[in-house]
């Protein structure tokens, strides 16, 4: 009845979420680093551990080409067998640079994830997992240029951007 129950929450919970708005980083090769993509991955594979790494330079004929680097590992807690339901935990560490003010963005979350056969006599299961973490993000305004530096023929990067910015730099938790 707890499988019946857990599975009709997964089916109806889109139904009672909220929308919200984000853009992930990008990568060409995006499954082969699967806690990017749902933190259910962790521990979901053959073997005990697993460590996998990404880097992507994009946009090379701009002034500073975007720089984006992942590391994950993850492991299993207790292997999903007939007799018994598998957990997974895993952490996963983003890092993307971009453009000339060099907009950086740190991102850890640890992943946890709970699987468990459909049926009993089945050798198909379901997965779900939460990661929680923070995010931390970071501009150098220094490396801007304003259209207020420029005189009109020649730029004078000590003049007054005309600029004022609140912040530079905040973090933020960050839960799925």
């Amino acid at each position: 009845m707890n499988k019946i129950t857990a599975f009709l929450l997964l089916l109806f919970a889109p139904c009672f979420s909220i929308k919200l708005a984000a853009q992930d980083l990008h990568f060409s090769q995006f499954n082969y680093s699967p806690l990017n993509l749902s933190p259910s991955e962790a521990g979901n594979f053959t073997g005990d551990l697993r460590i996998a790494g990404l880097h992507r330079r994009q946009w090379a004929s701009v002034t500073i080409p975007y720089q984006t680097f992942s590391i994950s590992a993850d492991a299993k807690l207790s292997p999903l067998t007939e007799k018994s339901n598998g957990f997974g935990v895993g952490l996963i560490i983003n890092q993307d640079k971009a453009g000339d003010g060099a907009l950086q963005t740190l991102h850890a979350n640890l992943s946890i994830s709970y699987s468990f056969a459909i049926m009993k006599d089945s050798t198909n299961f379901l997965s779900v997992g939460a990661n929680g973490g923070f995010v931390q993000k970071n501009l150098d305004i220094t490396k801007l240029n304003f259209d207020n530096q420029f005189d009109g023929d020649n730029f004078i990067p000590q003049s007054s951007t005309g600029e004022t910015f609140s912040r530079t730099n905040y973090s933020f938790a960050d839960f799925g």
